[in-house]
C-alpha cells in the first residue's frame, strides 16, 4: 500500500499548487480577501518549490474527513490476491517495518492489472523490532490523532489533489527521482529502456549514485515488455526540469 504511486503524485501536487498560486488561479475560484494581487504578466517566476512525500498512497496518508466529504477516492479497505477485502488498520507515520519498493514488488502488486497483490509484497522489519510485522502490514493507514500529518491535509484541501494518479515508474526511489526531475527514467533521449530499481554495487550506492557513483555501481533497466533485461552505470543524459527553467526566457 505504501510504495507505488505517491512519489510522483506529491511532486505534481505541490508543483501544481505553487504554479497555480503564482498565477493567482488556484483554490476555490478566486483570491480571498486580503490576498496579494497576481503578478503583472511581465513579471517572471523567480522560485519554484517542489515538495514530495515518498512511498505513500492516498489511502495510506489521507484519511481526512474534509477530503472524504468532498468525494476524494479514499478507501477504508484493500483487496488481497484471494479476493478478500482487508480493512485498513491505523499505524504511526514511522513504523518498524517496510514493504518492498523494488520492481519485483511492483510486479507482485500489479498482478497483471488486477492491482490485488499487496499481500504478496515482502515486508522487512528493523532489527530488534517486536511484534513485527503486524497482521496485514501492507493494509495500513496513518493515524493522525496527534495531528502529525495535518500539513499534508492542508495542502491537499487547498490545492490540487491527485487521488487517482499513479506514478509512471515501476520501482523504488532512484527511478522515481528521475521522473520527478525529468518525466522519464530512460538513460538517454529516444531509448526504449527505463530504470527499474535502485543502484547496486559500490561502497554506498545510496550516497554515491548517478554520475558520481563508483565505477562498479550498476542499475537494472526494463525493456518495453517490462522485463529487467539489462544493466548499466547509473549516469544518464536526458533533459530535466532545471534545464528547461534555466533556458526559459
Amino acid at each position: 500500500m505504501f510504495s507505488f504511486k505517491m512519489l510522483l503524485f506529491w511532486g505534481l501536487l505541490v508543483c501544481t499548487a505553487v504554479f497555480l498560486a503564482s498565477l493567482g488561479g488556484c483554490g476555490g475560484g478566486g483570491s480571498s480577501a486580503g490576498s496579494p494581487p497576481p503578478p503583472p504578466p511581465t513579471q517572471k517566476i523567480q522560485h519554484v518549490v517542489v515538495i514530495f512525500q515518498e512511498n505513500r498512497t492516498p489511502d495510506n496518508l489521507f484519511h481526512d474527513p474534509i477530503l472524504i466529504q468532498r468525494g476524494a477516492d479514499i478507501q477504508n479497505y484493500g483487496v488481497n490476491s484471494k479476493g478478500q477485502k482487508i480493512t485498513l488498520m491505523p499505524t504511526s507515520l514511522i513504523t518498524d517495518y517496510d514493504p518492498g519498493h523494488g520492481h519485483g514488488s511492483f510486479v507482485k502488486m500489479y498482478d497483471n492489472g488486477k492491482m490485488d497483490g499487496a499481500d504478496k509484497v515482502d515486508v522487512t522489519c528493523n532489527p530488534g523490532a517486536k511484534g513485527c510485522p503486524p497482521p496485514n502490514p501492507q493494509f495500513m493507514y496513518v493515524d493522525n490523532s496527534t495531528g502529525l500529518v495535518d500539513p499534508y491535509f492542508q495542502l491537499a484541501e487547498q490545492y490540487t489533489f491527485g487521488d487517482r494518479m499513479f506514478q509512471t515508474n515501476q520501482g523504488p526511489s532512484f527511478p522515481a527521482h528521475q521522473y520527478i526531475i525529468s518525466g522519464t527514467s530512460a538513460p538517454s533521449v529516444g531509448s526504449d529502456l527505463f530504470v527499474a530499481d535502485n543502484p547496486l554495487g559500490g561502497a554506498n550506492p545510496f550516497e554515491h549514485a548517478g554520475c558520481i557513483a563508483p565505477p562498479e555501481e550498476t542499475v537494472m533497466l526494463i525493456d518495453p515488455s517490462g522485463v529487467e533485461s539489462q544493466k548499466m552505470y547509473p549516469c544518464f543524459d536526458h533533459p530535466t526540469l532545471t534545464d528547461m527553467l534555466n533556458t526559459a526566457n
